[in-house]
């Protein structure tokens, strides 16, 4: 009896320790995130500037993309590797036709995606977003 009740008390003292660990951790995660919500926002979004190139159809597309970044670091990293960047948006954007580029914008984003998280050293990419389309 005696063993058990040993056993049962540090049972019960595990559970609550493990308990306790995981909930310092989720709360620790929930400030990291609210932080990089809230926090240096304006210094980990890189504007491009609106770039013209000709579509697959003939037409040509003026677009401007947003690309937020994990940290400050990456963010520099992506200015100073801004050329490679606007090459690989004129690349994916010239192979596609206009009404894929109005109704399937993941065509665009996905292959952009695939080349920051490949490319970035110091940082990650976490979303591209267009904030400027226009299709001619």
């Amino acid at each position: 009896m005696r063993r058990f009740v040993k056993f049962l008390l540090i049972f019960v003292l595990g559970i609550c320790a493990g308990w306790g660990t995981f909930g310092y951790f989720v709360n620790a995660m929930d400030v990291d995130l609210e932080k990089m919500i809230n926090g240096d926002l304006e210094e980990r979004v890189i504007q491009t500037e609106p770039i013209v190139t000709n579509l697959k159809d003939g037409s040509y597309a003026r677009i401007r993309l947003a690309v937020v970044l994990s940290n400050k670091k990456g963010a520099d990293e992506l200015k100073k590797r801004s050329f490679q960047f606007k090459n690989q948006i004129i690349k994916h954007v010239s192979e596609i036709d206009g009404n894929t580029l109005r109704s399937q914008e993941e065509e665009v984003l996905d292959p952009l995606m695939l080349f920051l998280d490949h490319t970035l050293e110091l940082g990650e990419p976490l979303g591209i977003y267009i904030t400027e389309k226009v299709i001619q």
